[in-house]
């Protein structure tokens, strides 16, 4: 039969494998419908905590008995909707008559393969006659019975004021349930498309807490739920507790659950977890829906088949769940490099670019940069044996901004944003004399703007970011890192906001891709080859895969052979560029090509740098590693200008002649170095 499987995290493929085993006295079922729900997130993304690998997922399904069928509890053809939580009956849970946190429990779609696909099997008490319902509606019984299950637990008591934290499916569940129980319900989110549903579909209050003060919710609520199925939004819910109030946990997630016991005792908070749902449970949704005090046209969303659930799956997945990024910088770069990746990952939409420098030169791209049919990106050159010559659109960026012009909805989209990216100029690290001034002025640099771009999160009760420079800095997240948390000690920042900063995950990466120009008015021209190299750390959790994408373990061998390797001669083409008045559109390729040049240029190479990693026991991959850029700069595709590469040549110098300079002397390399001694001498200040 056909099934959709979950090899690994994230890659789904249409396969076609053995009907399933029918123990004794179960019964075939012939699906329907399947529900796509955070489960299934959670699966497909590796964030699933009981579950191996491969999988075929899908727990929520409503299908007819099997023609085949020749058992007595039901007729084939018959409309049934699973009740996955296949138990043991034997440990001291089923005792308990608790059979939905049984100690042995096998679900279908996670802990065994599940529905979808062209049939599954159950045992026959696990499932569900739908009459009176649509397969639609059986297909969803089992989501709405998990919010029946929390919402009983928690014993809403009437007219109490109860939040819900998280707006999607589950969250939803526990709304309807919640208000059914007499709750004065509140559902909370950052997606105004979620809530927007919440709303206009289904009447509920409800807040945005990407964009308000979430003081203003603190202590508030008899009945708080967690439904976001996000760590750091179940760590911080305990603040909207009132005293006395109940605070119920329905996500699981791979993570520790820390809160501050001073708070929860003050409060005498009950703190309930709420695990899949019980056979009354069920009952109780499907009278629900009959009576009709559920509408559930308002709650299927997306729809697709099983051959096409490979692509919209995942897209879909994308779409709800996935997090949005914030991006300092509008280059070409950018473009070429982190905006495809993610373009190529599938993350339509989800980038918010921030001109930050206030230069002319790049204000009009943000009038371009956020367009529905996105800009091209145009790839050419040699790679892997074979000539490149394609044009790819880029559909990452969803919104385009100036902060000097927008800065308060820069600020908006902070709030709702789990990445930070950046790729500013060595200009935007230098102080400025506004860098320390309470309100915002875009003389500042981009250190003293992060700052306040986490301020405002701090300030708003938003959690920790991601926050991933882009800059050609040797450990580029922990520089950052400390220039932020220098500058907030400067300005006399509590110990608190200190705290939270250096919380916040700050990422080591190297960026690798040569970008010789740009497109009018937006897009660029750039080689095949591309390089993401991302440290790897504890608290990283990164939300796309790509082929360019490397996570490593120590980020230091690719840092030095980009930067002492390709940006060094960059760097000293520059140079030459300069103290021999080459014409102004001198590219690369004409350098590397012109026999007066190259002869000097490699015995630098040669003579001066290798010698150096040889030293550090690094001979062989440099040696490879320049074989490689050489034949990257002779690409014939490409006019990349030494003009565009002189631009902040001394701090260039700096850090690449000056640093490799440093670096070979700490290391104990001694060979002469004659030509790049030279070239630091003229820059050193």
């Amino acid at each position: 039969m056909k099934a959709l499987v979950c090899n690994t995290p994230n890659a789904l493929d249409i396969a076609e494998v053995p009907a399933p085993e029918l123990p004794a006295g179960w019964v075939p079922v012939d699906v329907h419908r399947v529900g796509i729900c955070g489960t299934d997130f959670h699966i497909y993304g590796g964030r699933q905590p009981y579950l191996s690998y491969p999988r075929i997922m899908g727990h929520e399904v409503s299908g007819c008995v099997a023609a085949d069928y020749t058992g007595t509890d039901f007729r084939p053809g018959e409309l049934v909707l699973a009740n996955p939580y296949i138990a043991c009956g034997t440990c001291h849970a089923c005792r308990a008559q608790k059979p939905n946190c049984c100690e042995n429990i096998q679900v279908i779609g996670v802990h065994r393969d599940g529905a979808m696909a062209e049939r599954f099997t159950m045992p026959p008490e696990n499932l569900i006659r739908a009459k009176g319902l649509t397969a639609d509606q059986a297909a969803m019984v089992e989501f709405l019975a998990i919010g029946r299950h929390a919402v009983a637990r928690t014993r809403i008591i009437p007219d109490a004021k109860t939040l819900i934290v998280g707006g999607g499916p589950i969250g939803l569940a526990c709304a309807l349930f919640a208000r059914i129980d007499g709750g004065e319900v509140t559902v909370v989110d950052i997606s105004d498309d979620k809530l927007a549903i919440l709303r206009d579909g289904f009447g509920f209050k409800t807040l945005n807490t990407g964009t308000i003060d979430t003081s203003d919710l603190t202590s508030g609520f008899e009945h708080v739920f967690d439904a976001t199925g996000n760590i750091h939004a179940m760590n911080a819910g305990l603040k909207y507790v009132a005293h006395g109030g109940t605070y119920t946990l329905v996500s699981v997630v791979k993570e520790e659950l820390v809160f501050a016991d001073p708070e929860f005792h003050k409060r005498e908070t009950t703190l309930l977890s709420s695990r899949n749902a019980l056979a009354d449970d069920f009952r109780f949704v499907i009278d629900a829906i009959r009576d009709g005090k559920i509408n559930t046209d308002r709650i299927g969303t997306h729809r697709t088949t099983l051959d096409g659930a490979v692509i919209d799956l995942p897209k879909s997945i994308i779409e709800i769940r996935y997090p949005m990024f914030l991006q300092f910088g509008t280059s070409r770069f950018l473009q070429a490099h982190a905006d495809l990746i993610l373009s190529e990952a599938n993350l339509s939409r989800q980038i918010c670019v921030v001109q930050s420098s206030g230069s002319s030169e790049t204000s009009d791209r943000i009038t371009h940069l956020a367009k529905d049919d996105g800009f091209p990106v145009r790839i050419q050159g040699r790679f892997d044996g074979k000539t490149i010559d394609r044009e790819i659109r880029v559909t990452s960026i969803r919104r385009a901004l100036s902060s000097a012009l927008q800065w308060d909805d820069v600020i908006a989209e902070a709030l709702k944003s789990r990445i930070i990216l950046s790729n500013v100029s060595e200009a935007g690290y230098r102080p400025q004399a506004r860098d320390h001034d309470t309100h915002f002025d875009n003389a500042m640099s981009y250190i003293a703007k992060l700052l306040l771009v986490l301020k405002a999160r701090f300030t708003a009760g938003r959690p920790p970011v991601t926050i991933m420079p882009l800059e050609l800095f040797p450990s580029n997240g922990s520089y950052l890192k400390d220039r932020v948390l220098t500058l907030a000690k400067e300005r006399g920042e509590t110990a608190d906001f200190i705290n939270w900063l250096a919380d916040n995950i700050w990422v080591n990466s190297l960026v690798d891709r040569i970008v010789s120009e740009s497109l009018n008015p937006i897009g660029a021209v750039a080689e095949p080859y591309c390089l993401w190299a991302i440290e790897k750390s504890a608290k990283l959790d990164l939300p796309f895969t790509h082929p360019a994408v490397r996570l490593v373990d120590d980020l230091g061998t690719y840092e030095r052979l980009k930067l002492y390797i390709l940006n060094l001669s960059h760097t000293y083409m520059a140079e030459v560029w300069g103290a021999q008045n080459m014409h102004k559109t001198t590219t690369v390729r004409d350098f590397i090509c012109d026999r007066a040049q190259v002869p000097t240029y490699r015995n630098m190479i040669e003579n001066e740098v290798l010698p150096a990693f040889a030293t550090a026991k690094m001979g062989d991959q440099a040696a490879g590693y320049f074989v490689n850029t050489y034949e990257r700069f002779e690409n014939p595709f490409l006019k990349h200008q030494i003009a565009d590469i002189a631009k902040g040549h001394p701090a260039k110098v700096q850090s690449r002649i000056c640093g490799f300079l440093d670096w070979a002397n700490e290391i104990g390399d001694v060979t002469p170095k004659p030509i790049l001694s030279a070239i630091a001498k003229g820059n050193r200040p």
